[in-house]
Formats: C-alpha cells, structure tokens, sequence
C-alpha cells in the first residue's frame, strides 16, 4: 500500500475489489456471531470474481459517488492472531492468502485487510457464528451473497491471468463538483459579457487629502481594481468548466490508464486548463503569477491543455482503475466559443494493458448569447472571492 493507491480507492465506489468499514471489526473478548462478520467479509471478498486484490479499508467512512473520508481508529488487530482464526476456520485444502496491517495517512492509522487474487472456493465444513456450513459466500457489488452452484464449480478452475484480459472503459463529460456523468453529447451556451466604457466605471478607494497633497492609503493599491474585475469578467464569463469520467465496466484492472483529447483550432473557439486563464483581479498591484502548486504536480486526473499549431490536446494521467471503478478528474478544462458550432473531439484513451488505444468522439454544441456588464456583476464577483 502506498498513497497514491490509497487516495485512488478512496475515489472509488465499495465493489467486488473494495469496501469501507467505519469502525474496527469485534475480535478480542468478542462473541462468535460478531467474530463471523469479519469472517464472511474475508471469505467473501476470497471467492468473489476479480481480476486483482481487494482492500477492507477500516476506519474510512464511505461517502457514495464521492471521496471516501478517511476517519482513522485507535485499536489494530494483529495479523498473526487474525491468520490463525480464518484459517482454523476455513475447511478448504489451501489457507487463504490475506494480510492485516495499519498504515498512517495524513496523521491518521487506518487498517487496511488485502486479500490476494488466489483459487477458490472457500468455505466452512462447521457453523460458526452467522456463517453457515458449507455455504461459498460471494461478493457481488457491495453486498455479500451465496454463491450457486455452477459459480462453484467453475472456481474449481485455474484463474485467469490479467494478461490474457483486457479492461473495458467507458469515458464520458462529468460535472466534477456534482459528480454526475454527463454523456459523450454536451450542450453549452457562452455567455458574453459586453464592456461599457471603463472611465464609466469608479476607480478603487478613496485617496486621502493632507493639505494641498493627495496621498494614497496604500503604497500597492489598485486604484483600478473595480475595472479590472470588468475586464475579468469580459474574458471569461463565456466560458464553461468541464471534466471527464473514466468508468470500468470490466473485471480487469485498468492500468496505468492515460487520456488525451485532440480538438481542431479553431480561432472562434477558446479552450483553457484551470491555470492559462487570467488571475483573479486584485486590490493589490502585487499579484502572484498563476502557476499550479508544487504539491499537485504528480497528483493524477489532473487537466493539462496546450495548444500545438492547428492542434488542442487535453490530457490527463488517471493512474489504475479498479474493476467497477469510476474515476472522477480532480480539475476541470473551461471551453467557450465567440459564435455558435460544434465542437469535435477526438478520444483515446490508453493504459498498460489494453493492446490498442481505445477510441471514442465526443461532442460539444455551443450556442452564443450576449449581454451588458452590470453593476450586480462585480458585486456579485467581490462577495464570491472574498
């Protein structure tokens, strides 16, 4: 476990590879029945069809379609007294292969149970607790289930390796505040936002009188910060912030998966990643250079876009995608357009283990409207960035 794996199943929805647990399971001085939960998790999680390890993340309360929130916990089960209880336990001909182990992040201990991608099945010979004798419990999605009689009998078989399988995945237009796919078709309208004459638009503060001199309160204020907030808004208010989604809708670990979208310049189209757009207007002529932080720089699904002659390419590394897993970017890219069109992209969508690129269009319709600045506008502005 590292924490870029770990902040990647934090972003993913409890499946057949994954699952939150807010508080430690019951182990010392605890009943059978409640012993028998963390067993049939374990067991569970053992049997279920998965084409990579699978992760009880204890101490993280699970936030759906959103960023799991890691809470940490105080008490750890050792891994030797946890080995010798499932395996005493589990009647098949091989232990299962599982480990416990507490991991700090953030200055927060969680623990963390991974169970290895191993041949099956599992199962009881004796009752215990609230597991039931011979009974093969299975994991599907986010819930436990008993698995039938023919799922039996095909886990008696050698697993498949990833390399003979391929992921399949899905991408699509995301509102990343919200987390809601927004399909592969997606209709905007820019709004432009007309200038009056800047002098008709107040200069900044009040200077201050001392006889016959005129001084000013600050060394650094921007007597002309109202109008540059106008001029902010000019460029900007036409355009709309939008993300992707990467889903995979396979049993097989996407790996190392990276995206890039190539759209056709065009010089009534603008599109901008969150730092080529202007910097915020300021009361101070002292303005720091937007530039993305040096701790984000190796974060993934992170939103890169630059412009190569009559070429936009935007990308972006979304690292390994569970089976099952959407993954959401952290950023978004902002599009605008000067007159109505459509907006061709181009898709492919890579990773270590797909044979070829896997290519999809998407599409944007953009629709113009335009109106004057008003003066709600960059009071509206002040009181959001305050």
């Amino acid at each position: 476990m590292n924490d870029d794996l770990l902040e990647n199943l934090l972003h993913q929805d409890e499946s057949e590879t994954l699952d939150f647990k807010l508080e430690q399971y019951p182990f010392d001085k605890a009943t059978d029945d409640e012993k028998s939960e963390l067993l049939k998790d374990i067991l569970a999680f053992a049997n279920s069809w998965r084409q990579t390890d699978a992760y009880i993340l204890i101490g993280v309360k699970e936030v759906k379609g959103g960023r799991s929130k890691v809470i940490g916990i105080r008490k750890h089960l050792l891994n030797r007294n946890l080995q010798q209880f499932v395996n005493s336990k589990n009647m098949s001909n091989r232990p299962i292969e599982f480990s416990y182990k507490q991991y700090l992040y953030k200055g927060m201990e969680i623990g963390i149970i991974e169970i290895k991608l191993q041949m099956r099945p599992f199962f009881l010979r004796k009752k215990y607790g609230k597991c039931e004798a011979n009974w093969v419990y299975i994991r599907r999605g986010d819930t436990t289930a008993i698995a039938n009689p023919d799922e039996v009998a095909r886990m008696g078989s050698p697993v498949v390796t990833e390399a003979k399988l391929q992921p399949e995945l899905d991408i699509q237009f995301a509102e990343i505040k919200n987390r809601q796919l927004r399909g592969t078709k997606l209709s905007l309208v820019s709004k432009h936002v007309t200038l009056p004459d800047l002098d008709s638009i107040p200069l900044y503060g009040e200077p201050e009188t001392l006889g016959s001199f005129t001084l000013k309160t600050h060394t650094f204020e921007n007597r002309n910060y109202y109008r540059d907030i106008a001029k902010y808004i000019n460029k900007t208010a036409f355009l709309t912030g939008v993300g992707f989604a990467i889903r995979n809708t396979s049993n097989v670990l996407a790996k190392n998966v990276h995206v890039k979208v190539k759209v056709n310049y065009n010089p009534a189209l603008d599109i901008l990643d969150e730092y080529d757009g202007p910097s915020l207007p300021s009361t101070d002529h002292l303005r720091i250079t937007k530039c993305r932080p040096l701790n984000q720089l190796q974060e993934k699904a992170l939103i890169e876009v630059r412009r190569h002659g009559n070429l936009w390419e935007i990308t972006s590394d979304f690292g390994d995608i569970q089976p099952g897993a959407t993954i959401w970017t952290k950023e978004e890219f902002y599009i605008g357009a000067k007159e109505a069109l459509a907006v061709e992209m181009n898709v492919h969508v890579v990773a270590n283990n797909l044979s070829k690129p896997f290519e999809i269009p998407l599409t944007v319709k953009i629709d113009v409207k335009s109106r004057p600045l008003q003066e709600d506008d960059i009071n509206n502005f002040i009181e959001s960035n305050k």
